[in-house]
This record gives structure tokens, sequence and C-alpha cells, in this order.
């Protein structure tokens, strides 16, 4: 009887063995992408029957990302932030390419990831093809992003976009630098997928702050600061609430002076009155083109002056008027009825053979414009 059990005993821990062996080297099967076919989004060796699970070797980085939804928000601001100091010829290459977004962060690596039930689901690395240069390392967890991702490129291959992933959605601060010389240009923050938190932008070349700004519930809320490339001149200075612009919005050049100065309210501009500056400039249009003797379309001029009348609430009080005030009107056109009446007293005084000068009729047109007429 001992005998027969120290057999069953030792049958048992031998399959026990081979079992493991047996998923081990599951667990331990490398495919190549070429040889794998996607179903439903999952893995498979060939025509197996079963998703793959193993080392899934050789796949191109967009198609490993560019389908992570998460990815793709963080690649989008990352483009736009390097969009400035990537040089003209790679812009051009990848607007040739028809590439935008999160892709242009993608140079052609390749990837080699592990791969559980036909999903992604473990570390991932891609390095430049025939080479041990790493372009990306992340990782994935039933099939999404999770954990941190870095990203290389740009001149001499250094970092250009770190961020941290939680169930495939951003979640934390991402950063990224400079296709140069990669010193950090600009941090974002994010939880679970929203922006939230503080927003920072430097310049590439100073490394000076050029901007900050501050999300809630991935809308802008706060004051919303820029600053010239030295840091130190403020050149945008405007506050948002639940994402629209609300109250004082100020623009100045670098070089100091002002150069806008507006109001807004729930991310309408408004005027000193409170009245929405566009539909005050439609107004002065419409009065404007109540005039069958003006030109089809105002001058720009025109429309800026109307634009600065309705910012100090000033709106159009007769459908001829074409400024509303003496500050910033433009000269109405001298009535012709007035010169005629300098000119029928002038000769009434000196003869119906007096003679008018260019000068006269002048003088009397300025005195047309103020309202003076012959008594």
């Amino acid at each position: 009887m001992k005998n027969t059990h120290a057999q069953r005993r030792g049958a048992a821990l031998t399959a026990i063995a081979i079992a493991a062996v047996v998923l081990a080297g599951c667990k331990g099967e490398v495919l190549d992408y070429r040889n794998a076919q996607m179903v439903n989004g999952k893995v498979y060796d060939g025509s197996a029957n079963e998703p793959f699970s193993g080392k899934l070797t050789n796949v191109p980085d967009r198609s490993l990302l560019i389908q992570q939804a998460g990815f793709q928000m963080v690649g989008k601001l990352a483009s736009i932030a390097l969009a400035d100091g990537v040089p003209a010829t790679e812009r051009n290459v990848q607007s040739f390419l028809g590439r935008a977004g999160a892709e242009t962060l993608l140079s052609g690596a390749l990837c080699d990831v592990q791969i559980e039930g036909g999903l992604p689901n473990g570390p991932a690395v891609c390095k430049a093809p025939q080479s041990d240069v790493v372009r990306i390392a992340t990782s994935f967890k039933h099939g999404a992003l999770d954990g941190s991702l870095k990203l290389s490129g740009g001149q001499s291959d250094g970092p250009l976009l770190e961020a941290t992933f939680s169930n495939g959605q951003p979640d934390g601060t991402e950063k990224v630098y400079s296709w140069t010389d990669h010193k950090l240009i600009h941090t974002f923050p994010w939880s679970k997928g929203v922006a939230a938190g503080t927003e920072e932008a430097f310049d590439a070349n100073t490394g000076a702050l050029v901007k900050r700004a501050t999300f809630v519930d991935g809308k802008y809320e706060g004051e919303v600061v820029h600053y010239a490339p030295d840091g130190k001149q403020v050149t945008l200075r405007a506050t948002y609430v639940n994402g629209k612009l609300n109250g004082p919005y100020k623009e100045w050049d670098p070089s100091g002076p002002l150069i806008a100065d507006k109001t807004y309210s729930n991310g309408v501009e408004v005027g000193a009155d409170g009245s929405d500056v566009g539909s005050c400039v439609n107004e002065w249009e419409d009065a404007y083109r109540a005039v069958p003797s003006h030109p089809a379309f105002p001058a720009p001029e025109l429309t800026q002056k109307w634009e600065a009348s309705c910012r100090a609430g000033k709106h159009p009080s007769a459908p001829d008027a074409e400024m509303p005030s003496p500050a910033v009107s433009i000269e109405k056109p001298t009535s012709d009825g007035c010169v005629k009446a300098w000119t029928a007293a002038y000769r009434h005084e000196n003869g119906d053979d007096a003679v008018v000068t260019t000068d006269q009729l002048g003088e009397w047109k300025s005195w047309c414009k103020v309202g003076k007429e012959p008594n």
C-alpha cells in the first residue's frame, strides 16, 4: 500500500511539473508581427484557434499605439507644443506623408511587446529599425496603456514626451521636451483622462516661463497669463470661468505697449454698457447700409472705429450715422445744400457775377461740417 501511495504521489508531482513546463513554454512563445493575424482586436498565431500569449516582435509603433485613445490625447498636445521647434524640412515631410497630431511623434520604430490572451499585457519596447536605440518604452494592462510612457526622438534621439497612464487614460503630469536640445518646454496636468491642475509652458531658448493656466474638469478656470520669451513682460492676461472668457482681456506687445483691451461675459465680448460688441457692430453696419450713397462694403478703418465705439458702449442713433461720437467719427459728407446756400448768400451780397474761389468754397465746406449756415 505504501508503495502504491508513493507511486501515485510521484505521478501527481510529475504531472504538475509537466504542466508547469508546458505553461512556461506558452508564455515564452515568440511570434513575429508578420506572421500574426488580428481578429476582433486580438492577436492570433496564424490559423490558431486560441488568442496568442507570448512575445510579439517587430510591431510597427503606429500599429501598437495609434489606436490608443490616451496616446492620441497626449500626443496631440505634444505635437502642438513641439510644432514651432521642428525644423521646416521635417515639418514638410510630415505634411507630405499626411501625418498630423500624435502620429507625428512616431518615427517608424519596431516594438517588442508581451501579449496575453491576444492583448498587450506587460512591457513594450520600441527601437529604431536595425539598431538598439530605444524610441519608446511603456507598458500595457489588458490591452490598454498602463504605467509610464517615455518617447524619444528629434535631434540626437533625446526625450520628447513623458506621460503616465491608468487604464488607458493619461493620469498625472505630461511633460514635453524640445525637439532640438530636449529642454522641458511644456507640462500639462491630467487626472483620469481629464485636464485638471496647472499647465505651464517654457521658452525653448531661454527656458523662462511663457504661459501659466489652470484647468478644472477639463476647462480653463481663473487667470491665464502669457509672457514674452524673457519671462518678464506679460503679453496676455485673461480670466476664464467654466472654460469661457469672463472679465478683462488684455494683450501687450513684447516691447510693452498695450495692443488689445477688451471685456468678456460668458465668452462674448461686451461693451461698457454690457451689450454684445458683435451685435453692436452689426447695428452700425445696418445703419451704414441704409444710406444708398454709401459703398457696398465699409472700409476696414470704419469697421475698426465701430468696434471701438461699441466697446465704449455707444450705439448708432440715426440710420445715416457712420460713427457715434466726434471722438471716433469719420467726417460726414458735406451737404451740397449748405454750400449752395453760402454761395447764394455771397452772390446776393456781392452781385450775381461775383467769382467764388476754391479757397472760399473750402471755407464754406468747413463751416457746413460744424453746422454753421448762412442767416
